[in-house]
């Protein structure tokens, strides 16, 4: 699976681009599956803000690349 395919079922399952704050939910303020826990630098604000390509290039930055998923078969 290529990450453009990997990225948009995630993106899916994690709600698209609904603001949730959930009280069980660790992640707290969640965009796209980008959460303000995993990613204090973006502030509330970024999150809040943040588009969908953003969302995209943090998933490949932070989880495709460094997990070598090119890679995998």
């Amino acid at each position: 699976m290529n990450f453009k395919a990997a990225v948009a079922i995630v993106i899916d399952i994690e709600g698209g681009d609904k603001v949730v704050n959930h009280p069980d939910d660790p992640g707290g303020l969640t965009k796209w599956g980008i959460s303000l826990r995993a990613f204090p630098e973006l502030g509330e604000e970024g999150i809040r803000n943040l588009s969908r390509e953003g969302a995209e290039r943090l998933y490949l930055a932070r989880y495709w690349i460094p997990a070598f998923c090119e890679e995998m078969p």
